[in-house]
């Protein structure tokens, strides 16, 4: 992929972050206090609305792109061919933590 287009993936994902994250921030204020939005009947609830379950998931996997895909880039700068070397590793951990960011939303705890 040429520079110009992985460029283009980091401010197109760092738009969505904005967006997504202030989406999230509103489930966040919106029960009245910050507080209160941690109170366990408060999170059931959240996690009850598809709308915000679907904003979770969103925001995982663009968070997860932006930030390895940030990391492969300096990576690269720094020597392409530790960037191409790395790229396998950074796919890999990226995959590991979607996998362990969607278990965690399931609810399901693999780290006691």
């Amino acid at each position: 992929m040429r520079y110009s287009s992985i460029a283009k993936w980091q401010y197109w994902t760092a738009i969505v972050l904005l967006v997504v994250l202030s989406i999230h921030l509103l489930f966040r204020i919106l029960p009245g206090s910050y507080d209160k939005s941690l109170e366990y009947n408060q999170v059931r609830e959240n996690y009850s609305n598809n709308l915000y379950i679907v904003t979770l998931i969103v925001l995982l996997f663009v968070a997860l792109f932006h930030a390895f895909n940030g990391l492969r880039v300096i990576l690269y700068e720094f020597s392409p061919r530790l960037g191409r070397i790395a790229t396998p590793v950074i796919l890999a951990l990226g995959i590991i933590f979607a996998i362990l960011g969607l278990l965690t939303m399931a609810g399901i705890y693999i780290f006691p």
